[in-house]
């Protein structure tokens, strides 16, 4: 229901920042109702990533390719259950248990300013005939931070 009212992008980058945060807080938790306060932000933030990001694949690729798209997508989802408590393990003999949550918080802070730069030169594309043909040329509609493969524009034009 947010994801209509504010539009996905801003969703989706409002989730990673409050993600990121909570992950932040939980790595600086003094006390075990700290910890269980941010763990609990921190689930409630990333409860909406997932659902998000698979509404934005199949908006993003077109019909005929939405298997492709959702099993390369899974791929992620079935190999982090299995790297990440040995990544996590490995984290937290080598340094601490904090480091689990900074790397992590790391990553997603590196994630929403990608997704910030896209929008912006997304924004800047609409704005700018000119640079919009410099960077996509031939859709100078479509802004390059499309991710959909030249064939799928090819067939929808």
């Amino acid at each position: 229901m947010m994801a209509v009212r504010i539009g996905r992008r801003r969703y989706l980058l409002i989730s990673v920042v409050l993600f990121v945060t909570a992950s932040a807080l939980c790595g600086l938790a003094q006390s075990i109702g700290q910890m269980v306060v941010f763990r609990v932000l921190q689930g409630a933030a990333g409860a909406a990533m997932m659902p998000l990001s698979q509404a934005i694949l199949l908006e993003t690729f077109p019909v005929e390719e939405h298997t492709l798209a959702m099993t390369t997508f899974g791929i992620g989802m079935m190999a982090a259950p299995v790297i990440g408590p040995t990544l996590g393990g490995w984290i937290t003999e080598t340094w601490s248990w904090r480091w689990n949550f900074y790397q992590c918080a790391d990553r997603r802070v590196r994630r929403a300013d990608g997704l910030r730069v896209c929008a912006r030169f997304r924004a800047i594309c609409a704005s700018n005939a000119a640079a919009a043909k410099l960077i996509t040329p031939g859709y100078p509609d479509r802004g390059f931070t499309r991710t959909v493969p030249d064939s799928a524009r090819a067939r929808r034009t």
